[in-house]
């Protein structure tokens, strides 16, 4: 990608063909959050390897939190009925506590609040979390190596939402409320 070309422009106006073009969407994501992992997480040596840090449970989830808003960035860039993107934790017990027994594994869990459900959207995140989980093997980490998938992302209907129906009832959840990362704009 262009130094010029935002991310945001690559999404609507990818010249190449769509696997070479998802790939390096996805190089960029992952590359982004990395860098704005490294930045969030205070090391003793901030030029730690990266093989190190993916080791490092806060580094880790700053990583994946990071994720999370790059993928949600791009999927509100497409031209669908995307009303927010929010971030959940579904290792979040109902006691209030993380679940430890569930290691970290890098899945980006989404909930997609759109106005109407459109197939073309579950292809893109299809296509997107295949790029993305490929370009996640790349990294020295074990458990990233072996990901056959990365997103878990839940199309949520505002009707869904106002009458908590199905997922809609994970918007009014008491212990593990989800976080907005991405709105549309008005």
């Amino acid at each position: 990608m262009t130094a010029d070309m935002s991310l945001f422009d690559s999404v609507t106006n990818a010249p190449k063909s769509l696997p070479s073009y998802l790939a390096e969407v996805a190089e960029t994501i992952r590359d982004d959050a990395l860098v704005a992992a490294r930045k969030k997480l205070s090391l003793s040596r901030p030029h730690a390897d990266i093989e190190r840090l993916l080791q490092h449970p806060g580094f880790f989830n700053y990583f994946e939190y990071e994720l999370a808003v790059r993928v949600a960035d791009v999927l509100g860039a497409l031209d669908e009925p995307l009303q927010a993107i929010y971030l959940y934790d579904p290792s979040i017990d109902a006691d209030g506590g993380i679940d430890h027994s569930i290691p970290p594994d890098a899945t980006v869990h989404l909930l997609v609040l759109l106005t109407a459900h459109t197939g073309t959207l579950g292809a893109w995140i299809t296509r997107l979390d295949d790029a993305l989980t490929n370009s996640l093997r790349d990294l020295p980490s074990p458990a990233l190596m072996r990901r056959v998938s990365v997103l878990d992302v839940i199309q949520i209907s505002e009707e869904e939402a106002r009458y908590v129906l199905g997922h809609g009832r994970l918007f009014s959840s008491i212990f593990t409320p989800p976080l907005k990362i991405w709105q549309c704009e008005p």
